[in-house]
């Protein structure tokens, strides 16, 4: 990834969106051209007493993480909603900017596991061109960057793997 800038912090356009069952992608996507808020990784803090208060966060923890997937009602209905547990892929092209000025197209990948906990797509009025979004409270989150793993996060097996480092890897040899 040398003299790249990769953003991939907020609402990604243009994605296409594979449901996953058992997580293995579907042939065939779900929707095309999707808008997707990948779920954003934070630690909890302490708070420490010594001279004053300082919040220290616990790096070998995640707090809770949430994905969005923003695309036609239709879509979320019948492909994107289900009960328990649901697996998604999400695909997309992001431009970068070299450090020589040049610009090259890098594929991006998120797998996402959770579960699906609202439908706004309830809310369509007949008639209208509107949008439906549902929220994915997510426990397993993996993006690959051009086939480079940079985050991969499973809350369930303890997995904390941020650009290659493991921050639980010490931790999970005492437990």
């Amino acid at each position: 990834m040398a003299g790249k800038m990769i953003d991939v912090l907020g609402q990604v356009k243009g994605c296409t969106v594979y449901a996953a069952p058992g997580g293995i992608p579907e042939s065939m996507p779900c929707t095309i051209d999707a808008e997707v808020n990948l779920p954003q990784i934070t630690h909890p803090t302490a708070t420490m007493q010594s001279m004053g208060d300082m919040d220290v966060a616990d790096q070998t923890r995640v707090n809770a993480m949430v994905t969005t997937i923003s695309c036609e009602p239709s879509v979320i209905q019948s492909k994107l909603l289900g009960y328990g547990v649901q697996h998604y892929v999400i695909r997309w092209g992001q431009e970068i900017k070299r450090a020589n000025g040049e610009f090259d197209l890098i594929p991006f990948v998120a797998y996402i596991s959770g579960i699906p906990s609202e439908d706004a797509s309830s809310n369509v009025s007949p008639g209208n061109n509107t949008t439906g979004t549902i929220s994915i409270n997510t426990f397993k989150y993996r993006l690959l960057c051009d086939g480079k793993e940079i985050r991969y996060v499973d809350k369930t097996k303890g997995i904390l793997k941020i650009n290659g480092v493991d921050y639980r890897s010490k931790l999970n040899s005492m437990l």
